[in-house]
Formats: C-alpha cells, structure tokens, sequence
C-alpha cells in the first residue's frame, strides 16, 4: 500500500494486484509465532510442493503441517527474544536443540540457540540480546 501511494504521488504508472498480499497473509495465517519463513523458501521449498486444487482453508492447514515437518525441534520451540532468525542450510532447515540463557554477561537479557548441522559436524548457534 506505501509503495502504491509512493509512486501515485510521483506520478508513476503501476498495477496493484493484490497476489503478493493475500501470499503474505496466506503465510502469516499458516506460520507458528515462533518462525518467521523466508518469502522465498516459502515459495521454492514449501509452496511448490503444495497439492494443486486446496481451497485456502486446507492450503492454510496443509502449509501448517509442512513447516512443523521442516522446522523441527528436539522437546520445544525457541523462545526468541527477537526476531525469529532460524538458520537453513543447503535449503534445509537445521533442528532446533534448546537454547540457553546468558545471564549477567551483556547489559541486557541474552540467550543462545543451538542447532546441531550433522552434514557439516558442528553446531550453528544465534545469539539474541534483548
């Protein structure tokens, strides 16, 4: 909507279609709070796949599933103190082991979450300070 008004103000001629917004609520009403898919990896990797012909409420419900079978952990979710910021490798997402809190070394509230990459041999960890 910005954009549209950004370039009616400039004078610019485009089209408004509303694919990309009812994409976006499409995967905002399908993913948990705890992830926040990539547009693209959405696309390529779970949409593609997709059975053609579901209504939105079985695609919805259909996408939910999917992002469980790929994000994967070992007893619960992240708990992100920001943004998610799921690492995937080779366009696969890594499992999520836990996360653990790091009290009194930064200023503010901190946590590490792990993810072990057994193609590589090694752990992938994010740091989130809040």
């Amino acid at each position: 909507g910005a954009v549209a008004e950004f370039l009616d103000r400039c004078g610019i001629a485009h089209a408004l279609t509303h694919e990309h917004e009812a994409a976006h609520q499409l995967l905002l009403d399908a993913q948990p709070s705890w992830l926040d898919v990539d547009a693209k990896f959405l696309r390529n990797h779970v949409l593609a796949q997709a059975p053609i012909g579901l209504k939105r409420t079985a695609l919805v419900k259909w996408i939910k599933a999917r992002l469980f079978e790929l994000f994967r952990f070992a007893a619960k979710p992240p708990h992100w103190l920001q943004s998610p910021q799921w690492p995937i490798r080779d366009t696969k997402p890594l499992v999520f082991l836990g996360q653990v809190a790091v009290k009194d070394y930064f200023h503010d509230e901190a946590a590490v979450f792990v993810f072990p990459d057994p193609v590589a041999g090694e752990c992938v960890t994010v740091l989130q300070v809040h």
